[in-house]
């Protein structure tokens, strides 16, 4: 099959073989092969423009969505200037590091007693110990680190320069410092992403987006577990201090609540009824000057799952039926 040559480049008397794609005032060349009608793009215009079928084909979209007649090859590897191999080289470096967190404890045990292995390991070595960057292991926040010796092949044994958390579940135990971040990211405004680009700014390597959300699934979970104990500690300790006072009724408590709407109550002339998809209510006690907060609920109305099992017939209550994550 033979297809024929661009018209663009006979209309506007270019090079044969080349196709001009114009960037704002600079144009970018395809580079085509005329035996065999291949087209290699530019990187620029290969990371725009092509997308990779399920099959494994490189192909380009019209506006009306048909492919592009066109056979892509992937560009060629760039070569190296300067500025790229300084940077490599810098990557490359143990002093170029970056910034880490470590537990001074373990670092303190790591060294003391890998220096005395490589003296026993070889007595005339006088090299130094340095961390194997190369080989280093992270875990979130946290790292686990090996020295070896810059003279002779000694290497150490991983060491975990970080506190866990101890369980009685089997597995790897999660470091305490993993679980404190998402203790603060929960009563505060920032998110996960917020939070690994604060870590990147600080030349910090940012752990995985997928492991942070599974800790903060985790956090979320307990930190529930602990508000709902708590609150119920809170009620049987007001029952406790009106029978004390001598109250009448030992059981009644005076409570005052207020709700949080997510969207807000003016400008909702489509509705005649709450604009607010999302809310939050909490209930506090007016029986001591403490007011401490005796129960909480959240409603959403945002469940597609709900919807769809009122359709059939069933009637459900958010957020509390089984299967559906509750979102505030």
């Amino acid at each position: 099959m033979t297809r024929k040559r661009s018209k663009m480049s006979k209309t506007h008397g270019f090079k044969k073989g080349y196709v001009p794609w114009n960037k704002g005032k600079k144009l970018e060349f395809i580079e085509t092969s005329k035996k065999n009608q291949f087209y290699r793009h530019s990187q620029s215009v290969f990371d725009r423009r092509v997308r990779q079928s399920s099959n494994g084909v490189l192909t380009i979209e019209n506006v009306d969505g048909t492919p592009v007649e066109q056979v892509i090859l992937r560009p060629k590897p760039q070569n190296l200037d300067v500025v790229d191999k300084y940077i490599q080289a810098a990557n490359n470096s143990s002093v170029a590091c970056p910034n880490k967190v470590y537990a001074p404890k373990h670092v303190q045990s790591l060294f003391n007693s890998e220096r005395r292995k490589h003296t026993l390991y070889n007595s005339d070595c006088d090299g130094d110990l340095n961390f194997d960057v190369e080989n280093e292991k992270q875990w979130g926040c946290v790292w686990r680190e090996r020295l070896k010796c810059q003279e002779c092949d000694f290497v150490s044994k991983y060491y975990r320069l970080y506190d866990v958390v101890e369980t009685n579940k089997r597995g790897p135990k999660s470091a305490k410092l993993n679980i404190q971040i998402q203790c603060g990211l929960i009563t505060s405004p920032i998110s996960n992403k917020n939070f690994r680009d604060i870590l990147m700014i600080s030349n910090m390597s940012p752990p995985s987006s997928s492991g942070m959300q599974k800790t903060a699934n985790k956090v979320a979970k307990e930190v529930e577990e602990l508000n709902k104990a708590i609150m119920q500690d809170i009620r049987r300790n007001l029952v406790e201090e009106n029978k004390l006072c001598g109250l009448s009724n030992q059981k009644l408590v005076r409570v005052e609540s207020d709700c949080r709407y997510n969207n807000p109550l003016i400008n909702s002339g489509t509705t005649p009824f709450q604009a607010g998809t999302q809310v939050v209510c909490t209930m506090s006690e007016n029986n001591t000057l403490a007011k401490q907060i005796v129960s909480l609920f959240t409603g959403n109305k945002l469940c597609s799952v709900a919807t769809r099992l009122r359709g059939k017939g069933i009637q459900i209550i958010c957020p509390n039926h089984g299967g559906v994550a509750q979102q505030i």
